[in-house]
């Protein structure tokens, strides 16, 4: 394959008697991106006017209480084990550990679902897991014994790579704290759009992904019963092949459903430490009156008004049950 032909163009793959091309078909000039000094007005923002109890970004779309108790529950334990065959699995549900099929279906939820989605590692290794097409919220992070809300840069925040490691324990020998947003287990809130198809799950660690740490879940249409067939592409287009299930692909981790007691979202925690205190309510006379988006402006209306002030002395007091990790740095 020249490159000096594919550069001035005349560069064309030719198809054999069976109709299959001789060389890459989809090579065609390259493109060429010629970058300039910008003259226009710098509208960047500054990142120290979103530092807590000042600006806010756009609010995300979050959940309710009700909501997180009601959610379908799936958990995801990636793990090292199994022989040569497998070496790094994923076990659904608390089912055995399997590495990459395309065939198998872990997960179909349906659209509009909302579900709780628990990223576990068994420890040694780090797994930073990225679920396709879909975004997040984190809700706690942490080890099993020790669940926590996520740093501030991660809390509620839209994500869709988690990272498993063990980087976020203490030091068993020096007693230093470990990184705030790593830890061997992750507990998301994710919600299902009206996008139908098959998706996967996967570890980003090189060595992990290619045919071991990878799931495959499906967005299907509510009260769909047949899952999707297993596109199979070859030289002459894509096949459909056979497909299998996991028991669990409906209806999720009963058994996590049932122990899991999801963080309060007090929209009056402007601070987000997870109690509504005198700091939230000192930022908030800060802020009063003042017409924009900002952390007081606890109703969303852009005015921290009276009606902030009402939810703010609801919430005064309560707590979310779980504390921050101790920062690394202060």
């Amino acid at each position: 394959m020249p490159l000096a032909q594919i550069l001035d163009g005349t560069y064309q793959a030719v198809a054999d008697n069976n109709g299959r091309w001789s060389d890459d078909a989809t090579v065609g000039k390259f493109m060429e991106l010629r970058v300039h000094p910008y003259d226009g007005t710098d509208l960047s923002m500054n990142p120290a006017d979103y530092e807590p109890g000042g600006k806010v970004m756009i609010p995300l779309v979050k959940f309710t209480d009700a909501e997180l108790a009601n959610a379908t529950h799936r958990t995801f334990k990636f793990g090292k084990g199994g022989g040569d065959k497998l070496p790094w699995s994923i076990a659904t549900d608390g089912g055995s550990g399997h590495n990459a099929d395309p065939h198998r279906v872990s997960a179909a939820p349906e659209f509009g679902d909302l579900q709780i989605w628990h990223l576990q590692s068994g420890g040694g290794w780090g797994h930073p897991v990225h679920i396709h097409f879909e975004e997040g919220q984190i809700l706690l992070r942490g080890d099993a014994l020790n669940m926590h809300l996520p740093p501030i840069w991660e809390r509620w925040a839209r994500k869709d790579v988690y990272r498993l490691s063990d980087l976020g324990g203490v030091d068993p020998v020096t007693g230093a704290p470990g990184l705030p947003d790593s830890g061997q287990n992750v507990d998301l809130v994710i919600r299902f759009r009206e996008f139908a198809g098959t998706f996967m799950e996967h570890c980003h660690n090189t060595v992990h992904e290619d045919n071991a740490m990878l799931v495959r879940w499906d967005s299907e249409h509510p009260g769909q019963t047949n899952r999707i067939p297993t596109p199979e592409p070859n030289w002459d287009g894509v096949a459909y092949g056979i497909v299998f299930q996991e028991a669990t692909v409906k209806s999720g981790d009963l058994a996590a459903a049932a122990s899991y007691v999801a963080p309060n979202q007090l929209s009056a925690d402007q601070d987000r430490n997870g109690t509504v205190g005198l700091e939230d309510y000192f930022n908030f006379l800060n802020l009063f009156s003042l017409s924009g988006v900002y952390t007081a402006d606890i109703d969303g209306n852009e005015v921290v008004g009276l009606e902030d002030y009402f939810q703010l002395l609801n919430q005064f007091g309560l707590t979310s049950g779980y504390q921050l990790p101790t920062p690394l740095f202060p």
